[in-house]
């Protein structure tokens, strides 16, 4: 019986990890497993670059709790055949800070499962972590998470759609079902009339929004508007800037969408979203718009209002708005005009240890708040 070893992985490593996770990703596309929306998700980082030190999570201040940035299972030749990527972030809940273990890029080679399942157990019973958990689960890792016994976040295998502009849209709709291309282009002439009598049924916001990359201000409205009964992602300034000042910068310079948006309300009460522009659909003629965090006031503000603004934002420059409700925003069917997109597999899963101190994966899912910008 072949024997293997499990091991942290670190920047010795990288050039072994690369072909390793390129593999089982290419394996992945050619079989069921990904869910998400157009493509493979999972591909992110790595489909256009041969550079896998992102693996390492290198400038992560909560990597200064000294969790490994992963394991690798090793065969008795010495070859990789298993690994799961680690992503620690500080939460807040209530009083406490807490460390939330994310995991990423979970792959074993099928002479490996058994070793797999010990590895992922291993990841779930990391004793410096409060709490587990993923947003980038699909048909494959999905099972594993609740038969390990986590907790699918509600509502995460889908995402809700605000069609802005219906001439892209119902072109891809076309497509899919089979209609030529040079047919279904004629439909972009629909998209205007069809906007007049669909387009979301949002009043105006009310609110002023401008671009801010001011990182101590955008904490500190953050931390105003915490709900300490729910399960948050820090947002302090020093992570805010790691994660999006490069994104800030590059969308002043590029004029693209991108970014965070400060907004004011006449009341003088503050708060503020981060969206992401992509295209979608299969030509990609489909502008998309992802709505990924949001703070807000919430006793003074409704999130409706907030989408309107992210919708006055985008102007004529997006045709769809996507927003992935982990439960924490009240997004539902109807909303402005909101439609639900199911996905194959639920997204988010999250696990607590008995003896943490936290409530059990059944109460910890519903409260815990896991937006895409902050998720793994």
């Amino acid at each position: 019986m072949p024997a293997y070893e499990i091991r942290p992985f670190d920047a010795q490593c990288i050039a072994e990890l690369g072909p390793f996770l390129t593999r089982s990703l290419e394996a992945l596309s050619l079989g069921p497993g990904a869910s998400g929306e157009d493509g493979l998700q999972s591909l992110n980082q790595s489909e256009a670059t041969d550079d896998y030190r992102w693996l390492l999570d290198e400038g992560n201040p909560a990597q200064t709790e000294g969790i490994p940035a992963g394991e690798i299972i090793r065969n008795d030749q010495g070859a990789i055949v298993g690994m799961i990527g680690f992503h620690p972030l500080y939460f807040r809940y209530g009083d406490r800070r807490l460390l939330g273990l994310g995991a990423h890029n979970f792959f074993v080679d099928p002479t490996a499962r058994m070793q797999g399942f010990m590895l992922f157990r291993r990841y779930l019973n990391n004793p410096k972590a409060d709490f587990c958990f993923s947003t980038t689960c699909n048909t494959n890792s999905g099972p594993l998470w609740a038969k390990c016994g986590a907790v699918h976040l509600p509502d995460s295998d889908s995402e809700y759609l605000l069609v802005l502009r219906y001439g892209p849209v119902l072109k891809e709709l076309a497509i899919k079902k089979g209609v030529p291309k040079a047919v279904a282009s004629v439909l972009l002439l629909a998209g205007p009339p069809a906007g007049l009598v669909l387009r979301p049924r949002g009043k105006h916001s009310g609110l002023k929004c401008e671009r801010c990359d001011d990182w101590e201000r955008l904490s500190a409205i953050a931390e105003r508007n915490r709900d300490p009964t729910r399960v948050t992602p820090e947002r302090s300034a020093k992570v805010l800037q790691r994660r999006f000042d490069a994104m800030c910068r590059d969308a002043r310079s590029s004029g693209s969408l991108d970014g965070i948006y400060r907004f004011t309300a006449s009341s003088g009460h503050e708060g503020w979203f981060l969206i992401s522009a992509k295209l979608r659909g299969s030509t990609g003629q489909v502008r998309g718009l992802d709505l990924l965090d949001v703070v807000w006031p919430r006793g003074s503000l409704e999130f409706s209002s907030v989408i309107s603004a992210v919708i006055e934002v985008a102007g004529s420059r997006a045709d769809v708005l996507s927003i992935r409700d982990r439960s924490a925003w009240g997004l539902h069917p109807g909303l402005l005009g909101a439609r639900r997109r199911t996905f194959p597999a639920q997204e988010a899963f999250v696990y607590s240890r008995a003896g943490s101190g936290l409530p059990q994966p059944a109460e910890l899912a519903p409260i815990a708040d896991l937006p895409t910008a902050f998720g793994v």
